[in-house]
């Protein structure tokens, strides 16, 4: 049976996630938003009243994931959400459950993707981690707007309420250089035992001079100095300098990864 969940199924759904905390994190991260439930639609595959399977619909993203051991029940979901007229934009997805949803879309309800890029898990340990003399620094709440700013199209143009609440400067590592913050990295999720790095990036002019690799050191130890065991990031597999700064922090690759677009 698959049935739709809400708030008062939270724990059940973190109970299950948490069996695979590694594949779950986008899941879990928004779990952690309060107004999940109004943004975001979740279901659940029960059996004997027992979840073995779950698929979330992102509203804010347009995105769809699923989650289960067995291809039927994977197919179950997907067939589910569908008919529920949930917006499906984009799959992001460990390889494994996303070639499996990629496939029933396409030959049970004829939806083709436009693209699908491939990309890489990183995973670094605790005890692997490379930490380097680094300029990086974690941000404050003064560097909010710049931060907005850097990851706008249109850095001239003042930052919206949204997208200055996006911002997070107790999980961002920032460079400055006369005052102008010039490198970005943030954690985009947490779960009880891991964070998730992403936004790294460095403006043009200041590329090629290691401040990538000290935002995300950066983040790194401020992430293990939380106490987490763990950080996951990914990246393009066609990204081969990205992989070769993060390899150098003792990052290794875990798994494979697939974002398949529909618009």
């Amino acid at each position: 049976m698959i049935r739709e969940l809400h708030e008062d199924d939270r724990q059940i759904i973190l109970d299950y996630v948490y069996q695979k905390e590694r594949e779950n994190m986008f899941i879990i991260g928004s779990l952690a938003e309060p107004d999940t439930f109004t943004t975001n639609r979740f279901f659940g595959l029960e059996d004997g009243g027992r979840l073995i399977g779950i698929a979330a619909g992102f509203g804010k993203w347009g995105s769809f994931v699923a989650h289960c051991q067995q291809q039927d029940g994977i197919n179950g979901l997907v067939d589910h959400v569908v008919l529920t007229g949930v917006k499906i934009e984009s799959v992001p997805a460990f390889r494994r459950y996303a070639e499996p949803m990629v496939e029933r879309l396409k030959s049970r309800h004829g939806r083709t993707p436009k693209r699908i890029s491939e990309e890489t898990i990183f995973l670094l340990g605790r005890r692997h981690f490379q930490p380097v003399e680094s300029a990086a620094t974690i941000a404050t709440e003064a560097d909010r707007e710049a931060i907005a700013r850097f990851y706008t199209a249109s850095p001239s143009v003042s930052p919206t309420q949204k997208e200055l609440a996006r911002v997070k400067p107790d999980c961002t590592s920032v460079v400055h250089e006369n005052g102008k913050v010039i490198s970005v990295a943030n954690v985009q999720g947490f779960s009880l035992h891991y964070a998730q790095i992403g936004g790294v990036g460095t403006l043009p002019a200041y590329r090629r001079k290691g401040y990538g690799r000290q935002c995300v050191g950066a983040l790194c130890a401020h992430c293990f100095g939380k106490g987490v065991e763990g950080v996951i990031l990914f990246t393009a597999n066609t990204n081969v300098p990205a992989q070769n700064l993060y390899r150098s922090l003792g990052f290794q690759p875990i798994d494979d990864f697939l974002i398949v677009e529909y618009v």
